[in-house]
Formats: structure tokens, C-alpha cells, sequence
């Protein structure tokens, strides 16, 4: 691989985004999800009550957001009037920061969620992400399986 490619480093724990809300850039510092936690969210997404499927993906993206969230770049965030910060060593940190963040802007840690939990994609060889239908025929097409197209549409 060229070097001037970034690297994902896998021993590293710690992942970082940066998120718009409107006028304004935050970086937030977050940590992947181990296997327990994506299972669970997977499963959390929708739920059975009756004879009704209930989507719950706004509550599971809220609820692992705030799980993987680890912190965020001191600066752009703030409570009563004054700057906060999550670094303990900092003159401004506050030890209820995460909670304020999920109070305040909930679409905040939901879209880091979302990022999290729902943001891998199949890319094909060009580089281009292509949606599950297409990976589905690449992958029958490898194997001689022929077309994933109704008999209307050969």
C-alpha cells in the first residue's frame, strides 16, 4: 500500500469525527464497538409488540452513541455560559459532560451512533460504494449463480 494512503491502525482504540451542527465543527473521540455491542444493537433495531414491528433505530443509535462516546475537543462545547471540557486534566472539564451532551443535542450522539454502528460499506474495485443488490449479483455472478433480477426485468 502506498504510504500516502491513510492507515487504520487496529491496535489503536481510539477513532475520532468531526460533526456540523449548522454553524459550528466539533470533533468528538470515540471507540469501536466489540461484538456483544454491535449484536445487541442489531437486535435492539426493531422490536415485537403485538402483531406490530416497532422500528427503534433512533433509540439504539441514541443509547450506543453515548456507549462509544469517549470525549470530545475541548472548544466548541459549552454549559451555562462556560466552556466544558471532558479531559480530566483540564481547568474546565466536567465530570457530567457526556450527560449534558445527550440532554442538549441528542442528534449529536445519535449521529455518532449512526456512524458507529451503520457506516461500513461495500465499495467495488473503481472505489465506488456499491448497495447491497449489487454486491449481492457481484457475489452470485463470482460463483456462476446468474442474475438476482426478477424474470420481468433478464
Amino acid at each position: 500500500m502506498s504510504p500516502t494512503v491513510p492507515m487504520r491502525d487496529l491496535t489503536n482504540p481510539t477513532y475520532s469525527i468531526r460533526v456540523s451542527d449548522g454553524d459550528m465543527i466539533h470533533k468528538f473521540f470515540y471507540r469501536m464497538p466489540d461484538n456483544d455491542e454491535l449484536a445487541a444493537y442489531q437486535a435492539g433495531l426493531f422490536q415485537r409488540r403485538g402483531n406490530k414491528i416497532v422500528a427503534r433505530a433512533a433509540e439504539m443509535r441514541l443509547k450506543f452513541g453515548k456507549r462509544v462516546l469517549l470525549g470530545f475537543e475541548e472548544g466548541t462545547l459549552g454549559a451555562n455560559g462556560k466552556f466544558i471540557a471532558s479531559e480530566k486534566d483540564s481547568a474546565n472539564y466536567c465530570s457530567t459532560w457526556k450527560e449534558i451532551l445527550v440532554s442538549g443535542r441528542p442528534d449529536i450522539v445519535s449521529s455518532i451512533g449512526r456512524h458507529v454502528f451503520e457506516s461500513v460499506a461495500v465499495v467495488g474495485e473503481s472505489g465506488v460504494e456499491i448497495g447491497m443488490d449489487d454486491a449481492l449479483q457481484a457475489i452470485l455472478s463470482e460463483e456462476g449463480e446468474g442474475s438476482t433480477d426478477g424474470p420481468e426485468n433478464p
